[in-house]
């Protein structure tokens, strides 16, 4: 009954909005980006975005602007010189029905989770859904329930998108290579009119820094020259409640190994965990901001430590080691999401399910003993293609791709 009230809901948003541009009419010059939830600067909105204010002369575009809900990223974008609209002043409703490009990288439509921007205000606007991963894990028609889902192609393909917040069931699609258009097809049921082949923008470089990176990468980098230590990023997805899962941290000896080993630990939890994780303190463990952009702290570390995450296709890109820590791979593969492929078809082949064994396979890798270059060039090109990019050419893709 709920769904069904959320549905005519939306209807009826999208209607007063279309009403309300006959008078407030769109334009592709004004282009509105925004981020998880509207909770944080990052991702690939973050890094299109850096790049498309910085040229908009060039790229002809007016106005360039990032909505948020969170008031510390607010204020910290104004102190950067950006144009920020706080999600729910008169001014960012203005500019939500004025912009005529509207671009994300998380969430369009969730009753649990809440939007990257107010996409409810969407309609007629180009919308342009840039992710945020090439991961193992399934996300929807191909996850273990999705899979048993009777699907019912009018209403998936004719209904279903006028009833979403702004329509974005019309959404165009950023992907990286063949596997990811599949998946977007087959699991997140984009249309093969609305897929953009390119790359992920956060795979470039950001044009600047926010101060707290700043500070965190200048922090890394000072331990790592000072005391010679390998750097390790832990990065595990999301999980239901009631996981199975045991963090690292948990594991008998674990400060001791990072002591005895020179190793400084780098952890951040997912933005959309549940579970409440234990707290580490211990000189030799980094624990990061929930809102600082990890994919800024890649160039700094030695190893990878994931499992479902599309962090692993991050690291890959630039060439560092990975490993996978799965003690959950049995529950997660069969009774949590289950898989868009063969697991081994995504991972260059370093692999840990028995929690005991994470410390040697940590040391094999940190060593260079464990690093199959021809699997991981073949990983590489097979999750992110072959194409070399740029902004430039990532713009060009998506301006071909959407006309705006």
């Amino acid at each position: 009954m709920l769904e069904i009230f959320r549905f005519f809901l939306y209807t009826l948003i999208n209607l007063f909005v279309s009403f309300l541009n006959i008078f407030v009419w769109r334009t592709k010059k004004i282009w509105l980006f925004g981020a998880w939830m509207g909770n944080t600067f990052s991702d690939n909105s973050r890094f299109l975005f850096q790049f498309v204010d910085a040229n908009k002369k060039e790229l002809n575009i007016k106005k360039v602007f990032w909505v948020t809900r969170n008031e510390d990223v607010f204020l910290e974008m104004k102190k950067m010189g950006y144009e920020v609209l706080m999600m729910h002043s008169l001014k960012s409703f203005y500019y939500h029905i004025r912009s005529g490009v509207h671009l994300i990288c998380n969430n369009a439509y969730s009753a649990k989770y809440k939007h990257d921007i107010m996409t409810c205000l969407s309609i007629w606007a180009t919308k342009i859904q840039l992710w945020h991963g090439v991961g193992i894990k399934a996300c929807g028609r191909l996850t273990n329930k999705g899979k048993h889902t009777f699907k019912n192609w009018i209403f998936d393909n004719v209904l279903f998108p006028f009833f979403e917040p702004g329509v974005w069931g019309r959404a165009y699609m950023l992907v990286t290579s063949e596997e990811n258009k599949r998946v977007a097809i087959e699991d997140l049921r984009i249309r093969k009119n609305r897929i953009i082949l390119g790359t992920y923008p956060r795979f470039l470089r950001p044009t600047l820094l926010t101060s707290s990176e700043n500070i965190v990468i200048s922090r890394i980098n000072f331990i790592k020259k000072k005391y010679n230590k390998k750097i390790i990023l832990y990065l595990p997805t999301f999980r239901k409640n009631g996981s199975k899962y045991l963090e690292p941290s948990s594991i008998d000896g674990f400060t001791d190994f990072l002591r005895r080993n020179n190793i400084l630990w780098i952890q951040k939890k997912h933005s959309a965990d549940l579970i409440k994780s234990s707290e580490v303190i211990d000189d030799n463990v980094l624990t990061l901001e929930p809102n600082l952009d990890v994919n800024v702290v890649y160039d700094c570390i030695d190893l990878l430590i994931t499992d479902y995450s599309s962090a692993t296709t991050d690291a890959i890109f630039r060439d560092k080691m990975t490993l996978e820590y799965c003690p959950d791979y049995n529950d997660y593969s069969s009774f949590d999401r289950g898989f868009v492929n063969d697991f081994e078809k995504y991972h260059i082949g370093n692999f840990v399910i028995n929690p005991t064994e994470l410390f040697d396979k940590i040391m094999l890798c940190i060593n260079k003993n464990a690093k199959d270059i021809d699997k991981h060039i073949r990983t590489k090109q097979f999750l992110l293609g072959t194409d070399d990019w740029d902004y430039y050419k990532l713009f060009n893709a998506i301006k071909k791709a959407t006309n705006v």
